[in-house]
This record gives structure tokens, sequence and C-alpha cells, in this order.
């Protein structure tokens, strides 16, 4: 696998249910930026702690990484959120 750094936006965001402590199960797709500048759309189904909630606004840009090749590969990177 031949993993990327880049950035998504987040283009629609869906909550598809909560689980009983309280995190949230949303289903989210991003245009996600390459280092090429090459624009890709990914879409995933997350599980969101409370505290990540506020960066998974549609408009919001998250890090992230993935191999270019198997968008499905796509890891969100929360801590480098803002």
């Amino acid at each position: 696998m031949n993993r990327v750094n880049a950035q998504g936006i987040i283009v629609t965001a869906r909550l598809v249910g909560v689980h009983p402590d309280g995190d949230s199960a949303v289903e989210l797709e991003f245009l996600v930026s390459l280092p090429t500048g090459i624009q890709i759309p990914v879409a995933c189904t997350v599980t969101l702690q409370r505290r990540q909630r506020p960066y998974a606004r549609v408009g919001s840009t998250v890090s992230v990484d993935l191999d270019p090749q198997l968008p499905q590969s796509l890891r969100i990177a929360w801590a480098k959120a803002a």
C-alpha cells in the first residue's frame, strides 16, 4: 500500500445511529485533495466520540491519509482536526 497524507473536506455528514455510550455513527462523504492536486470523492461510515463531533461538520477540513488506489483505505486524523 502506498499511503499519502492529504486534506479532506466534508461535503456531507449524515447521522446513521447512536450507540448507548453516546457515540454517534455518521456517514461522511469527503472531497480529498491529494498532494498531486487531484481531488477524489471518498465516503465512509465512522463512529464519532463526543469530542470529535464538532469537527465532523459539512465544510470542515480534516487531515486524512489513504492509498489513492484504494480510496476505502481512508483514515481520518481526528487528533489533527482544527
